[in-house]
């Protein structure tokens, strides 16, 4: 599927002035600015790939995992971190990790500190011992956990543009259509022939090539929407944009779980 939704060059140039527009980054800074809706949707964009992250942290036991992503999302994301959130920060998805880290590290000190029986104080992230170095120690980067928080953010972007697709189709009565092609566009290796479908749909093999095109290119106009509502510029969103189809070459099966 994802193999077929490249951008064309022309329409990518034709388009680039019209991608961050005022309303873009609207999506971040309106839950900065304590929209409820626009929070909302900002911890269901993320919560599967932070939590995933978390997952592969396993130093971090006992933990629980759906406890802390679920806290951190709740209050800490919007009470501490959304109100330093610019746009020159960039990419929202490296920013809400970092949060996260910091947010994991400090709870985990608290953790260490109760079982040893001394409700110590809790200590800020930047403090520092005598000799100037951190008393809270980051948690370090582990590639694996990061790439397994980048494969289910691209799989998240994927679904929610999927659900915006199934949604508009669903409107205009064409689901059954979306259906019988899903098979095609996931590349899945058992897919019914073409001619097959259009038969089932009693529809001439020629519109349903056509409706297939636009299928994947109305999908992919709904994948680069999702994507560039997290970040600020045309240099971010190219980034993520590369990212994002590097991550689904690379697991050769475009419609299977990251």
């Amino acid at each position: 599927m994802l193999a077929h939704m490249k951008a064309k060059r022309g329409t990518a140039e034709a388009s680039s002035n019209d991608l961050f527009s005022k309303t873009n980054w609207g999506l971040v800074m309106r839950a900065r600015d304590e929209s409820t809706v626009a929070l909302n949707t900002l911890c269901q964009k993320y919560r599967k790939p932070l939590l995933i992250w978390f997952q592969c942290q396993h130093q971090f036991r006992p933990l629980e995992p759906e406890d802390m992503v679920n806290g951190f999302l709740a209050s800490k994301l919007q009470e501490q971190f959304l109100k330093t959130i610019t746009p020159g920060r960039g990419k929202f998805r490296g920013f809400v990790l970092e949060c996260l880290r910091n947010y994991v590290t400090s709870e985990w000190r608290k953790a260490k500190a109760e079982k040893r029986g001394g409700r110590s104080p809790h200590q800020a992230i930047e403090a520092t011992n005598e000799n100037g170095r951190l008393i809270a120690e980051p948690v370090s980067a582990d590639p694996h956990a990061d790439e397994a928080y980048d494969r289910a953010w691209a799989q998240s972007i994927l679904s929610n543009a999927i659900a915006r697709l199934e949604a508009e189709l669903a409107a205009k009565g064409h689901l059954p259509l979306w259906h019988a092609l899903q098979p095609h566009l996931y590349d899945e290796e058992e897919a019914p022939s073409y001619g097959r479908i259009a038969k089932q749909l009693g529809i001439s093999e020629n519109a349903l090539y056509t409706a297939a095109h636009r299928l994947r290119a109305r999908l992919q106009v709904l994948i680069l929407d999702e994507l560039k509502q997290t970040v600020a510029t045309k240099e971010a969103f190219e980034e993520e944009r590369k990212h994002f189809f590097e991550l689904f070459r690379a697991s050769h099966r475009p419609g299977a779980t990251l």
